[in-house]
C-alpha cells in the first residue's frame, strides 16, 4: 500500500513537473516573440530618429549658410557660430 502510494506520488510529480516545463517552453516561445517585436520596433524608431536629426542638420546647415551669403559680414558670422564650422578651432 505505501509503495503504491509512492509510485502515484511519483507519477504525480512527473506529470506536474512535465506540464510546468510544457507551459516555461510555450511562456518562452511568447518571450522570444515579444523580444523580436520590440527589437524591430526600436530599430525602425532608431532610424526614424536618425532621419529626423539629419534633416534638421541640413535645415540649419541651410539657413546657416544663407546667413554666410546674406549681407551679414564674414566676421559677424564668425562670431556668431562655433568656429568649427569654419574649419578652425
Amino acid at each position: 500500500m505505501l509503495y503504491d502510494k509512492l509510485q502515484y506520488t511519483e507519477s504525480d510529480l512527473k506529470t506536474q513537473l512535465r506540464q510546468s516545463n510544457e507551459a516555461l517552453v510555450s511562456r518562452n516561445a511568447e518571450l522570444d516573440s515579444l523580444k523580436l517585436d520590440w527589437s524591430g520596433r526600436i530599430n525602425e524608431l532608431t532610424s526614424k530618429h536618425s532621419q529626423e536629426l539629419n534633416e534638421e542638420k541640413e535645415k540649419s546647415l541651410k539657413v546657416i549658410l544663407q546667413l554666410f551669403h546674406s549681407d551679414c559680414s564674414v566676421k559677424c558670422c564668425q562670431t556668431l557660430l562655433p568656429p568649427e564650422i569654419f574649419g578652425y578651432s
